[in-house]
Parts: C-alpha cells; structure tokens; sequence
C-alpha cells in the first residue's frame, strides 16, 4: 500500500470524524470543524487541536459515543493504556474526565496516557526510507539522499559527485 500526502480535505474530514466522536452529533460536529477552520489553522496538528476544542465545547450531554475498538495496528498497546489513550485522544475526554472513567487517580491515568502515547507511536513510527505522510516529508527525505554525491548543491540534476569549491581553490 503506498502512502499519499494528506491534502487539507483528508485532513478537514479526520477532524469531523474527531468531532463526530467527541460530539455524538452531526450538526454539533459541523459546527466544530467550521469554526476551528474559520480560525484559519495553518497546519493539519493545529486544526486537530482547534476541532478537539470545538467540539469539547459543544459536546452532548451523554458525552458523545461508545468506546473506539482499537485498531489492529495498536493491538500491542496494552489495554489499561489503550482506555485512557482512547477516551483522551479519540472521545475529548480530559485527563481528569478519563480517570473518573476508568476508576484510577489522575497521576496513574497521566502515566496510562504516556505509556499508551508511547506505545502507540511505536507502532506507528516510520521506518527510514519508508515514505512518510507528514507536510515536512520532502524535504527530509531530498536530505537523506546521498549527500556525497552532490544532494544538495547539483546544479545539473544528475545526482552525481562533482568538484566542490575547496576542489576549485586548490588549482
């Protein structure tokens, strides 16, 4: 499967999702996206964080839906870890709100959160040389080209050595 670059449309309607979720209601969730992206969020991290806000002030009652199965990808996020991450990071929850939830005081639930995070992005992370999906994604991956080989100063284009200046001074 190869990956693509998030355009601000995918990333417009991860957000929604979000909002869905931490909403449990359309019109609400509509409303959140549209005044996050009214802020004009230069980043797709920004506009996440300003709909999760959004949508945290609109909530419904009943505190939006159920539990988010976890995915396949996340199965070795161990299950303690996994219901605070998800009531946090995919329901809005706050970090006190989740702990009420899950029955543990507010500094184990703070290091659930951190262990769940750190395993998630464990099994998340990008092998190097794999195609990263983030906006910084080019230009690291133009930087790990062969460096020796003129990477970043190849006039002509064709990826091969050439004399630097020192070579040039040194006639």
């Amino acid at each position: 499967m190869t990956r693509r670059r998030k355009t601000r449309r995918d990333t417009a309607a991860a957000a929604y999702g979000l909002a869905l979720r931490v909403t449990g209601d359309e019109r609400r969730a509509t409303e959140a996206v549209e005044a996050a992206l009214a802020t004009g969020a230069a980043d797709g991290a920004t506009l996440i964080a300003r709909v999760r806000s959004e949508a945290r002030a609109r909530r419904a009652a009943s505190g939006g839906v159920g539990p988010v199965p976890r995915p396949a990808a996340l199965a070795r996020v161990e299950h303690r870890d996994w219901a605070v991450l998800e009531r946090v990071a995919l329901r809005g929850r706050t970090l006190t709100e989740a702990a009420v939830e899950t029955g543990l005081d507010r500094a184990e639930a703070l290091r659930r959160l951190h262990a769940g995070m750190l395993a998630a992005r464990d099994r998340l992370r990008v092998e190097p040389g794999e195609p990263r999906d983030d906006a910084g994604a080019t230009w690291l991956q133009r930087l790990r080209r062969d460096l020796a080989a003129g990477g970043l100063d190849d006039p002509p284009g064709d990826r091969q050595a050439e004399a630097g200046a020192a070579a040039l001074l040194a006639r």
